[in-house]
């Protein structure tokens, strides 16, 4: 079994850079990193978060990335398969094997005219 730690997992820690987690998992005995980075960085940056993981002795696993196919900030459906399409190239730059995201952010505890089969279909059409 290996072990692996998600940047999200770092807090409040996040703040000191993506370069400070990967060296600290490292640190911690780790055997791999998994990403959730946002939007901020460019692919130089990501390709280069690739290497130091590597270079670090760690794997990278997986790069963790959300989408709303249910809600859509945006309004369109398509622009949040787009958003999904970018990270699967952003995770390619990382080097890491596997990604996962979240379909959708849920109702957030309100009552909604669209029950759980009428959810799924959307979500399943956009996966």
């Amino acid at each position: 079994m290996k072990f692996s730690v998600s940047t999200y997992s770092f807090g409040k820690y996040c703040s000191r850079g993506v370069p400070y987690m990967i060296d600290r998992a490292a640190e911690l005995g780790f055997d791999g990193i998994e990403f959730c980075l946002g939007d901020g960085f460019s692919d130089s940056e990501l390709i280069s978060f690739g290497r130091r993981v590597r270079d670090a002795g760690l794997d990278p696993v997986c790069s963790c990335v959300g989408a709303d196919f249910l809600s859509c900030p945006s309004g369109d459906i398509s622009t949040e398969i787009e958003k999904v399409k970018n990270e699967v190239r952003r995770a390619e730059l990382l080097g890491v094997p596997l990604m996962r995201h979240d379909v959708s952010v849920g109702a957030g505890g309100k009552l909604t005219d669209k029950d759980y089969a009428d959810a799924l279909s959307v979500m399943a059409e956009a996966c």
